[in-house]
């Protein structure tokens, strides 16, 4: 009887990534589960397109700083992100386009920014980790019902 080993995969992948028709298409290596998260959530199901919502965003949020780093696999995926929260322009990703709904692109671009301005201290960039970026995106989520 042999014992097969588990292949582990890549932490990185190539993808295309457009993130407007002026700069055309580019391949650039990102982070394989962020790529993974942010494509389940917006491939076509049963025929229909579909955008990220607030649900798919969670998941998305907590691979971008998972193990509590933010790596050059990340950047280029959370740029196209905030690019497809402006609805004048086309993101896509292997030829899928990027869409993401507005209380959804309101609460990424929100969570987005206090997570950027954590980034100048060591520590502060720790605290906030995939749990607590979705944490940020639920508050201001609930927020938003309430008003």
């Amino acid at each position: 009887m042999s014992v097969q080993k588990a292949t582990k995969l890549p932490y990185s992948i190539n993808i295309k990534l457009q993130m407007s028709a002026e700069e055309g298409v580019k391949e650039v290596k990102v982070d394989r589960k962020l790529k993974n998260a942010i494509m389940d959530g917006v491939e076509p199901q049963g025929g229909g397109g579909r955008q990220l919502s607030m649900k798919e965003l969670n998941r998305v949020v907590k691979n971008i700083v998972d193990g509590g780093r933010y790596a050059e696999g990340e950047k280029a995926l959370v740029r196209a992100l905030l690019q497809a929260t402006d609805d004048r322009n086309h993101v896509e990703i292997n030829g899928v386009r990027i869409r993401i709904t507005d209380p959804a692109e309101i609460a990424f671009t929100h969570s987005m920014h206090q997570f950027f301005g954590q980034l100048g201290g060591k520590a502060a960039a720790k605290k906030l980790d995939g749990q607590t970026a979705a944490q940020v995106i639920a508050a201001y989520a609930q927020a938003a019902q309430q008003a």
